[in-house]
């Protein structure tokens, strides 16, 4: 069952990762369906990192930290995943995204003064 739950987790969050163990017809030691809060006690009980802790060792950055490296407001990152200039992906029941480090090196191209261009348009004041 651990192996099969750090499979899963190399591409799902917790709640991914307990919605398809019950579908898998599935359940936790004590005959219960699997929540997301089971499966976070078994990868912490088991030493398996999450979705997100493995994201961040292959270099994937916070929607801050590619708005620093880009040199650009973090709203702008947004516009331009929801453009699909950058590549991202949710990483937790929280909507935290991470972005693919290919991804932000694109932009850092000679296309980044197009983008920049654009940043104008994009950009959108976060709510106080």
């Amino acid at each position: 069952m651990i192996a099969q739950i750090d499979d899963l987790l190399e591409d799902h969050t917790d709640a991914e990762v307990a919605r398809l163990l019950n579908e898998r017809g599935l359940q936790t030691g004590a005959d219960a369906p699997f929540s997301p809060q089971s499966v976070k006690w078994i990868r912490y009980s088991a030493g398996l990192k999450s979705l997100k802790q493995r994201l961040r060792d292959q270099g994937w950055m916070t929607t801050k930290e590619c708005a620093v490296e880009l040199g650009v407001h973090s709203a702008t990152v947004k516009a331009w995943r929801r453009r699909r200039l950058l590549e991202g992906r949710t990483c937790n029941a929280f909507g935290e995204w991470l972005f693919e480090p290919n991804s932000i090196a694109t932009c850092r191209s000679p296309t980044k003064t197009q983008l920049r261009k654009q940043e104008s348009n994009d950009h959108v004041e976060p709510a106080a």
